[in-house]
């Protein structure tokens, strides 16, 4: 085996680093694909097919349960999901040595191995990435995603996200999905999918035919798409179209009844005039077709487990994942062989797509390396800095007045703050204060009418008053966060100027727009970064460049988004000015030593580059009495926020 391994190596090297993988190789002789196919029994074929479960956050009879059935079924690989990525790690090692031949593993890392894994790094969500104008970002998204996966040894990663975003009902896509564009949707994807395959990791598109104009979660139930051919052509087969064209490898097929599609009102999924047919045929996709988990309630409530795997292999599926009763599958799957229902020659020719990819995707990274350090290789400061990147470039600014934003006169403007539905002053609030006196509010998301006055007492002596909504969410059955107790507050504000931060989905701004509030800045997510970039695109510390990825109004359609221009100093990492944090450590240490040495009481250093500041630190007293005052500088200019405990990525 060591020897085999070897060889495998020496042969794929090329061929990675090339990039040129085409499923037209399915049909050329690889020598490893032949051999490897040649001496396979018909079980070992059919295990092939098959990609379970795997938790690195269980027990260790869970995890020799987990070997014992790749070493049983010869299972062709394994999707990970809830653990720790050391532990993940760990157990791909294992059991990439339980199986006779390479596992494929993969991840449902859309926006990061992070989304699945604790302490491991989160990106934005697709639909913040649907609102950045500079698709240049996007590759480097799917391009530093894929490198944390290949850290872990995943070699597939579910995604791009590639539904189109036209429900705002939809409880399961969502914040998911790049937008309601399908052109935006298919560039982005493209990109994203581009980025991946340059780091060696296979990307797989989702959800076929389209699970984005839905109601209800396939988790729980069968979806119904209700439109016709010429909508679905349009509209949710746009971005597959396009990405087939771009050489997509894999697509995910979904569990969704599209009576347009096929009439029977049976899942996507299991449907042969929607895979072979639509999908392999008419749109003439030559990749690999995984199915959704098998166990979701939108095909087992229908199919029973066995005659699933049956009919998604027949369907035109080649990988099936999650099953429900693996052994049912497979038992299910060897009797449909038996009875002519499936020709062995279909069991051989998927087999051999699927070890054609592992060629390419799996043997150049079989065993990740285990050496100390797993954390600070998937959290680098160069990674932080894209992620800032990212939520920096999506704010959007989808209302004005008189050209409020960026704020202007300062001293005029008497401000206040209120962190509606926060419990204490957040990063947003903190951050505001970098530019200039302001008092802040905290408030509960339901207030009484009598809290509103007390509030509104408060409120009297400023003219300006910036709303943060921490309320806002991203669910439809929630109401996007609404709250009639902060709508009337702003009702109750009319005659000062407004401003209200949603950082949210879109789809709950449209509940303030009919409001009297002068200007209304979308910045996503509820979070570190986006809060801290809000607070410096009010004052100019940042222009604002975003674009909504939906409609919320017919005034405000996708595509809205007013430009700003930086206008005063910004705050921020030395990551995103090109320099490195550790270049700016000896400042310390230099400051520290003069001190020791008498050379000066303290001091105070700050350092910018292009108009951002990046580094701010006060050092030791402001005399040698040792005594600070309300007047000493060091009191007055506090020290940077805090973007990222940079400490931790030694």
């Amino acid at each position: 085996m060591k020897t085999w391994v070897l060889f495998i190596f020496s042969c794929t090297f090329f061929l990675v680093g090339s990039n040129q993988f085409s499923w037209g190789q399915t049909s050329q002789h690889i020598p490893w694909v032949d051999s490897t196919l040649s001496h396979m029994t018909l079980d070992q074929k059919i295990g092939q097919l098959f990609m379970i479960a795997a938790y690195s956050n269980q027990s260790e009879i869970y995890e020799a349960d987990i070997e014992k059935q790749i070493r049983k079924y010869q299972v062709g690989g394994l999707i990970f999901f809830q653990g720790d990525p050391a532990r993940q790690l760990q157990l791909t090692n294992r059991y990439q040595k339980a199986s006779a031949c390479p596992l494929m593993i993969g991840l449902d890392a859309e926006h990061g191995v992070g989304w699945r894994l604790k302490t491991a790094m989160e990106f934005p969500k697709m639909g913040i990435i649907g609102a950045i104008r500079e698709d240049s970002l996007v590759f480097a998204l799917g391009a530093t995603i894929a490198r944390h996966c290949h850290e872990l040894g995943v070699h597939v990663n579910f995604a791009p996200v590639v539904d189109i975003n036209s429900n705002r009902r939809n409880p399961i896509i969502g914040i998911r999905s790049f937008g309601e564009d399908p052109e935006e949707v298919a560039q982005k994807a493209i990109l994203y999918l581009k980025g991946s395959q340059s780091q060696g990791i296979l990307p797989v598109a989702k959800h076929f035919p389209g699970h984005g104009d839905t109601e209800t979660d396939s988790h729980k139930t069968l979806p119904s798409i209700q439109h016709n051919r010429n909508r679905l052509d349009s509209v949710e087969l746009y971005p597959y179209r396009a990405l087939i064209a771009a050489g997509v490898p894999a697509i995910m097929t979904s569990h969704l009844n599209v009576p347009a599609l096929d009439s029977s009102g049976i899942p996507a999924s299991l449907s042969p005039k929607i895979i072979n047919g639509l999908l392999k045929q008419e749109l003439q996709f030559q990749g690999l077709c995984f199915t959704d988990a098998m166990n979701m309630k939108g095909v087992t409530q229908t199919s029973s487990p066995g005659s699933a795997e049956v009919a998604a292999l027949l369907a035109g599926n080649d990988i099936l994942l999650f099953p429900e009763n693996l052994e049912k599958g497979i038992q299910a799957i060897k009797k449909a062989i038996a009875d002519s229902l499936i020709p062995i020659e279909v069991i051989h020719e998927k087999c051999r797509k699927i070890l054609t990819a592992k060629y390419t995707y799996v043997l150049p990274n079989i065993y990740p390396s285990e050496k100390p350090g797993l954390w600070s290789r998937i959290n680098t400061p160069q990674d932080i800095a894209l992620k800032q990147k990212l939520y920096k470039e999506a704010l959007t600014l989808i209302k004005n007045r008189d050209s409020l934003l960026p704020l202007k006169s300062l001293d005029t403007l008497r401000i206040a703050s209120v962190n509606f539905g926060g419990k204490e002053v957040n990063n947003f609030q903190t951050m505001l204060s970098r530019y200039t006196a302001i008092s802040h509010f905290t408030t509960d998301k339901n207030l009484s009418g009598e809290e509103i006055k007390e509030l509104l007492k408060k409120l009297r002596p400023y003219n300006c008053i910036i709303l943060y909504n921490s309320a806002a969410n991203n669910s439809s059955g929630k109401q996007f966060g609404y709250s009639t107790s902060l709508a009337s507050l702003i009702q109750q504000l009319q005659g000062k100027r407004i401003i209200v931060c949603h950082p949210a989905i879109p789809y709950g701004a449209a509940n303030y727009l009919s409001l009297p509030i002068d200007a209304l800045l979308i910045s996503y997510e509820n979070q570190l970064f986006p809060q801290q970039y809000a607070a410096q695109a009010i004052f100019g510390g940042i222009g604002i460049h975003g674009q909504v990825p939906v409609t919320i109004t017919s005034r405000y359609p996708a595509g809205t988004g007013i430009i700003t221009s930086k206008s005063r100093l910004g705050y921020d990492t030395p990551e995103m000015c090109g320099l490195t944090s550790e270049k700016l450590t000896p400042i310390d240490s230099l400051c520290k030593t003069a001190i020791t040495k008498k050379a000066t009481p303290g001091c105070q250093v700050l350092v910018a580059k292009n108009g951002t500041i990046l580094y701010n630190k006060a050092f030791g007293f402001h005399t040698k009495r040792k005594k600070q005052t309300q007047s000493t500088i060091y009191m007055i200019l506090l020290p940077l926020p805090k973007l990222q405990p940079l400490s931790r990525l030694s």
